[in-house]
């Protein structure tokens, strides 16, 4: 991917772009890092150019913190954790199960992490080889 990049300039416009655009907004200060792991992680052919910048709308979208949990937990569902924050930026998704509780419904809502987050988690202990932000 590498040797891709440096003969194409038009894909490297592209990356570099979205990139400063995204930098350019980041107001938390583990969101870089994070996008600089995925930018090796793409030049590693660990994920595609279009992974990559999902993946950075993704963190753009997110809040720090939660992002950082994900990492830590991994792929874990967790009721009511930091993966009901994370819906909004594509990294987990509404699980619901049913139940039926003396003749009356009821509903469980449950969260799980998504292909997108798994992705990220690849990038991510691809360079780092730890779960720590």
């Amino acid at each position: 991917m590498r040797q891709k990049i440096v003969e194409s300039p038009q894909e490297l416009e592209e990356v570099g772009n979205t990139l400063l655009m995204v930098l350019d907004k980041v107001t938390e200060f583990n969101k870089p890092r994070l996008l600089g792991n995925l930018f090796v992680a793409y030049l590693d052919n660990i994920i595609s150019k279009e992974d990559m910048l999902r993946l950075i709308y993704a963190v753009e979208v997110a809040f720090a913190d939660d992002l950082r949990k994900l990492i830590q937990n991994g792929t874990a569902s967790d009721v009511g954790s930091h993966l009901e924050f994370l819906v909004p930026s594509g990294l987990s998704c509404v699980v619901a199960g049913g139940w039926s509780n003396m003749g009356s419904s009821s509903t469980e809502v449950s969260y799980k992490t998504t292909i997108l987050a798994n992705k990220m988690l690849q990038a991510y202990y691809h360079v780092n080889g730890t779960p720590n932000l």
